[in-house]
């Protein structure tokens, strides 16, 4: 009964979770999880645990938590060399559970919109590709598409000066610029 209490509250509140996110990253201001429950005396959204939500930190925390397992938002969190984005749900629990964390981290609306059989499909294939483990969430399967491209992109730029290595990168590949 609790599980599916916890279903039914996590998709009847996470459309108003997902505006007020939208809405402050296209004011330029960051949605921190500390302004998600609590923005003091700021102009506009006041927080999830004031009026006219009135809701408990820890509902507003379970509904982030399934939106960042379903794909629909993905975590900023500090990093030694800055913001660092946070695709996958693995190993992400303590953002949820512990409080201090939670406040520190800034969601950010994710820009999937992949049915689940498109997800599957994409695994297999990033699978065929070499690259394992990656949870079925859109996040995760950008983040991992992103770094095929970036290890891709490096190959061919390594490659590039390499004509006498029976591979003349003008005659076979074109060059750099068409891509």
């Amino acid at each position: 009964m609790a599980k599916t209490y916890c279903i039914f509250l996590a998709v009847w509140a996470k459309n108003p979770v997902l505006e007020v996110i939208s809405d402050l990253e296209d004011e330029g201001v960051d949605p921190a999880g500390a302004r998600l429950l609590d923005a003091g005396d700021s102009k506009g959204f006041k927080g999830f645990e004031r009026a006219p939500f009135g809701w408990p930190g820890e509902i507003l925390r379970l509904v982030l938590a399934a939106c960042f397992r379903a794909g629909a938002v993905y975590l900023e969190q500090q990093t030694a060399s800055g913001p660092g984005p946070v695709h996958d749900y693995k190993g992400a629990a303590d953002t949820f559970l512990k409080i201090s964390l939670f406040k520190k981290t800034t969601f950010r609306i994710a820009e999937t919109s992949l049915t689940v059989e498109q997800i599957k499909t994409a695994n297999k294939a990033l699978i065929t590709m070499g690259v394992t483990g990656t949870a079925e969430s859109g996040n995760a399967i950008a983040a991992a598409v992103r770094q095929l491209g970036e290890t891709l992109s490096a190959g061919v730029i390594e490659a590039r000066p390499r004509p006498s290595m029976d591979c003349p990168w003008q005659m076979r590949c074109g060059t750099a610029s068409q891509y």
